[in-house]
């Protein structure tokens, strides 16, 4: 014999859990461009809105999208190092190194499939923060050597690096910029 009271609470129950999942789920979609880089409460934020500059503060609370890297050697000399959980658009992993307090190197890895120097220009623009000068200067030179590197310069305290996967430089592996803000 079935408790029609029982089946009642179990569906009332039911009911109240899946509007809850979806109700905080709503809030995990992309931000845009002009909010603000700071965690939702639901611990996420978007990979497009990742800086060089930010606080540490922003990835300890996004615990949804970087989580800190377990390997020892990612906490050593007063940097933490955070991995992103999930890639961007292009298949690449972000990489956020911390000292200070405040985020001064990001890497984003296109391991498995680079990509394009074009895009690799485009996400490493993503990586400065607004008010940070256009590219002043990009160095090639380094493309002769074991491991292609193209060096661009915006200004003494925002640098990037292009790790290329050929020596032509049209192929890239590896994103890098760099805050390196001078002390007071």
């Amino acid at each position: 014999m079935v408790n029609r009271k029982s089946s009642r609470n179990w569906a009332s129950l039911a009911l109240v859990a899946s509007a809850f999942v979806s109700l905080t789920l709503t809030g995990c979609g992309s931000a845009n461009n002009n909010s603000a880089a700071v965690p939702t409460p639901q611990g996420t934020i978007s990979l497009d809105l990742v800086k060089v500059g930010m606080p540490e503060s922003t990835f300890k609370d996004a615990i949804l999208t970087f989580v800190p890297d377990p390997d020892p050697r990612a906490s050593v000399g007063g940097k933490t190092q955070y991995l992103s959980r999930t890639k961007d658009a292009n298949g690449g992993q972000y990489i956020a190194q911390c000292f200070g307090g405040t985020c001064r190197q990001v890497l984003v890895y296109y391991m498995d499939r680079p990509v394009s120097r074009e895009t690799a220009m485009t996400v490493l623009k993503t990586l400065f923060p607004a008010d940070a000068p256009q590219t002043s200067q990009i160095d090639e030179k380094g493309l002769k050597d074991a491991i292609p590197v193209a060096k661009v310069t915006l200004s003494d305290a925002y640098k990037g690096e292009l790790i290329c996967a050929d020596k032509e430089g049209s192929q890239v592996k590896i994103v890098q910029a760099t805050f390196a803000q001078k002390q007071m």
